[in-house]
């Protein structure tokens, strides 16, 4: 059989992403784009970052554009240790100090005694937000999302494992170990085949280096025996929400490359083909029916551009699908993995986990259900910097 054509992301593709990301972008995301894509200031980053930090030491301020709370939340705090992971900012970063300090300080335990973080206050329901966030009655975002422990607390666990080995003793060694043990749970017990945001955050774990070696195995083991059938595998279930293989194993060092090696090739070609006229890639959800600004406002905007930013990150260094076997997929050294790495690696582009528009800006802590079309035309929003 011939092989298939390589498919190429040319200078002008890469041009008019940029041009998108220039004229509709946040300055965060133009700094990311420009960091990953283009070179730029790991420092720009972090200081458009640090612009969505609160006096209290969390991060708030629509940083996950989808909340527009200007309050500190888990949500928005957990998305700030998520960008300066995918940017490399170390573990013992002064935005990485704060983030996982302020997240010590709020966990929570539950009826059965596990630690949790629900991912806003009550007070963010005054604020604009997407259906997801909805809290209107007592315990609603609770069991939207499963009472916290495997999303957002596996992913946060992952990140307090990179502050600690970073910092010794910054992190409670009995919260410490407790959350670990809860995330190993959640491997034994399973997570349902459509809850796209578990296995995203298992993943996470997954790939943490300074993570327990015994409870990432047995993540790694679970995940493979169940992420090849549960993964976005046909070109047609990139129309939809699901499991994106970028989002789970986003550099060729990841545990699970190898394991979705096929989906991953399938997905890297789709992220070329998918460009828009206009540069960008349109995210794969819509906002619902209950809440139809959202389609139209910032959070469409925001999203679009750190879709482009990581589009162009996975696709344009080298920009030749043909080194793919060379490069991504055979799991080459960091410093030649320019081609297909994203956020995993400090000298590589990001791709939200944690985390929306595809490959992802993902949307890491977005429930899974169906979600009517959504609609265009931006416009600004009081609450972003």
């Amino acid at each position: 059989m011939t092989p298939q054509a390589p498919l190429l992301l040319t200078d002008e593709a890469l041009g008019r992403a940029r041009d998108w990301v220039q004229q509709h972008a946040r300055p965060l995301e133009r700094a990311r784009f420009a960091q990953v894509v283009d070179g730029g200031s790991t420092q720009a980053v972090a200081d458009a970052l640090a612009a969505f930090g609160n006096t209290d030491g969390g991060f708030g301020r629509a940083l996950e554009p989808d909340c527009r709370a200007p309050e500190a939340s888990v949500l928005a705090t957990l998305t700030a240790l998520d960008v300066a992971y995918e940017h490399g900012l170390p573990g013992d970063h002064a935005i990485v100090a704060r983030a996982c300090d302020w997240l010590v300080a709020h966990a929570e335990q539950d009826d059965a005694g596990r630690w949790v973080w629900p991912f806003l206050p009550l007070s963010a329901q005054a604020s604009p937000h997407a259906p997801w966030w909805e809290q209107s009655e007592p315990g609603q975002l609770a069991a939207m999302f499963d009472g916290f422990v495997a999303n957002p607390g596996v992913a946060i666990t992952a990140h307090l494992w990179r502050r600690e080995a970073a910092a010794p003793g910054s992190v409670p060694s009995e919260l410490l170990t407790a959350i670990t043990e809860q995330a190993a749970h959640v491997a034994r017990a399973g997570v349902a085949d459509d809850d796209v945001n578990a296995h995203d955050a298992l993943a996470h774990f997954a790939g943490e280096t300074a993570a327990p070696a015994s409870v990432r195995a047995a993540i790694v083991g679970y995940l493979e025996s169940v992420l090849p059938e549960r993964v976005m595998r046909a070109s047609a279930d990139f129309a939809q929400y699901g499991i994106h293989p970028l989002w789970i194993a986003p550099d060729p060092g990841h545990p699970l490359a190898d394991a979705l090696a096929g989906p991953l090739a399938l997905a890297l070609d789709h992220t070329i083909a998918s460009q828009q006229p206009d540069g960008s890639w349109a995210p794969f959800w819509s906002w619902g029916t209950g809440a139809p600004e959202w389609g139209a406002g910032t959070s469409g905007v925001e999203r679009h551009a750190r879709g482009a930013q990581r589009a162009c990150a996975a696709a344009a260094r080298p920009r030749r699908r043909s080194r793919r076997a060379a490069g991504w997929l055979s799991g080459a050294p960091a410093s030649t993995r320019s081609a297909r790495s994203w956020s995993r690696s400090p000298a590589a582009p990001p791709i939200t986990r944690r985390r929306s528009s595809p490959p992802r800006t993902r949307p890491l802590r977005r429930p899974t259900r169906p979600r009517p079309s959504r609609r265009a035309a931006p416009r600004a929003s009081p609450c972003t910097p």
